[in-house]
């Protein structure tokens, strides 16, 4: 059964397989162990078409962990997508916690 935010997911790249935006949507995620975490990469790779746009922004700060939370680098991010050559655009500052803007397209 999936979860709400991965049925949201599906809804999205379904409608329009070319191009997904996310926003905070791996920073939520807890430790790259955890199940819903590996389900929602597998996701965007099956959903997303060859070619397809992947927009990220998220929370790349330099800090502890919290409860629901983690706190990821840029180089993180990008070697969660084997299957893309993401890159990081630029960052931004929120409430003293940076921002960042990663984009990529889908080889496989």
């Amino acid at each position: 059964m999936k979860t709400k935010g991965e049925k949201v997911l599906v809804l999205l790249v379904s409608i329009a397989g070319a191009a997904l935006f996310m926003a905070a949507g791996f920073w939520y995620y807890g430790q790259s162990e955890d199940t819903a975490f590996h389900k929602t990469l597998a996701e965007i790779n099956r959903v997303l078409r060859k070619d397809g746009l992947l927009f990220l922004v998220e929370n790349t700060t330099v800090k502890s962990n919290g409860g629901h939370w983690v706190f990821r680098s840029t180089d993180e991010y990008i070697d969660m997508f084997p299957f893309m050559k993401l890159v990081h655009l630029h960052d931004y500052f929120d409430l003293g916690e940076r921002i960042s803007i990663m984009a990529g397209r889908k080889f496989r």
